[in-house]
């Protein structure tokens, strides 16, 4: 497993073996998360490579109004224990 060194700048050099794979050029931009000890480097889409991604795609009619929403929470407490869909999620 390659390995770098964060310099006194908090600056990174991405292993040449590593950038290869995952084609990485100058310039580049990554949007950088961390978790615990783990920093994730994600490769930005630039436009030209999202040029056509939706051609032959058929077009949805535009989605119609749903009825209003008659209960929202109103407290934080409420807000607290509505229905999330994360809730059962475990990170590891």
């Amino acid at each position: 497993m390659p390995r770098t060194t964060v310099t006194a700048e908090y600056q990174v050099t991405i292993p040449k073996d590593v950038r290869e794979r995952a084609g990485l050029k100058p310039c580049a931009k990554l949007d950088v998360t961390a978790a615990r000890h783990v920093i994730r480097l994600v490769r930005v889409p630039t436009l030209e490579r999202l040029r056509g991604i939706a051609r032959g795609q058929r077009q949805r009619p535009a989605r119609q109004a749903g009825p209003p929403l008659t209960h929202l929470p109103s407290t934080h407490t409420e807000l607290d224990h509505a229905a999330c869909p994360f809730d059962r999620l475990t990170l590891r």
